[in-house]
């Protein structure tokens, strides 16, 4: 299966065509032929899918008894993508970049993003910049329960710190958390009026981490998504934890081979 074997890649991207990446704004990328050094390294046709659309691939189309066949799935990481599936069918777009919500405004008069918007979803959703308001936080107070407190390098703390303390009932910590998923309910009640999923499936470090985080977004979609709408989308987190992106991102390149192949 030399000629015809397909290896797939999960990647983060803003944009991408025929596996040429156009725009990566957080790396740095522009018009990187990733299909073309993979293919050069290994021997292999190329697929190249955004990671979090690939794990959205996974839970649409082996969730068991939870299948879906409309369904949206959102990552929370180190960014922020959304993957949007219809009849089992991941939406690209034609220049594959379908689900970039990461990208969408929240915040009119917010921070500047790399990608040369201001108040993008990310910028206030995503573990970096709970990190970032976990830290700027801590030094406008004088907060008792700081990991600065236990002689922890504030610097060195992960979003994932900042969603366990919350868990374990630090304020500040739950204040930022709460912040960050009221971003993300926004944006989560716009995609429910726009697409009417039949569920929105959240993964990523971050929803993993806290269900506070995850809790939150949910009662702020609701409170500002349509009610007829909202009150039967089911919101859940992630069932494939670990092997989601890989599972995904073979099933796309499988889906790309049929399509090369028989139409």
């Amino acid at each position: 299966m030399s000629q015809d074997s397909i290896g797939s890649l999960p990647i983060m991207t803003l944009t991408f065509i025929s596996n040429v990446i156009r725009s990566a704004a957080e790396s740095g990328w522009h018009n990187v032929d990733v299909g073309g050094l993979m293919k050069n390294e290994t021997g292999l046709t190329t697929v190249v899918v955004n990671r979090h659309r690939a794990r959205g691939l996974a839970e649409c189309r082996y969730g068991g008894d939870l299948q879906y066949r409309h369904m949206i799935y959102i990552g929370v990481g180190s960014g922020i993508a959304a993957g949007l599936y219809i009849d089992r069918q991941l939406l690209s777009g034609p220049r594959g970049g379908a689900g970039e919500i990461g990208h969408t405004t929240v915040e009119p008069d917010g921070p500047l993003c790399p990608c040369g918007n201001h108040g993008c979803l990310q910028l206030l959703s995503a573990g970096p910049a709970i990190e970032q308001e976990y830290r700027k936080t801590i030094r406008q107070s004088n907060h008792t329960q700081s990991f600065t407190d236990r002689g922890i390098d504030l610097q060195l703390v992960k979003a994932q710190d900042v969603c366990a303390a919350a868990e374990n009932g630090d304020d500040l910590a739950i204040g930022v958390v709460k912040k960050a998923a009221d971003y993300l309910g926004i944006a989560m009640a716009n995609l429910l009026n726009t697409f009417n999923p039949e569920a929105i499936i959240l993964g990523g470090f971050v929803p993993n981490a806290s269900s506070l985080f995850v809790e939150t977004a949910m009662k702020t979609m609701r409170q500002r998504a349509m009610h007829p709408l909202s009150s039967e989308t089911v919101v859940m987190t992630s069932r494939f934890k670990e092997i989601g992106g890989a599972l995904g991102a073979a099933n796309f390149a499988l889906d790309k081979y049929i399509s090369l192949s028989f139409f």
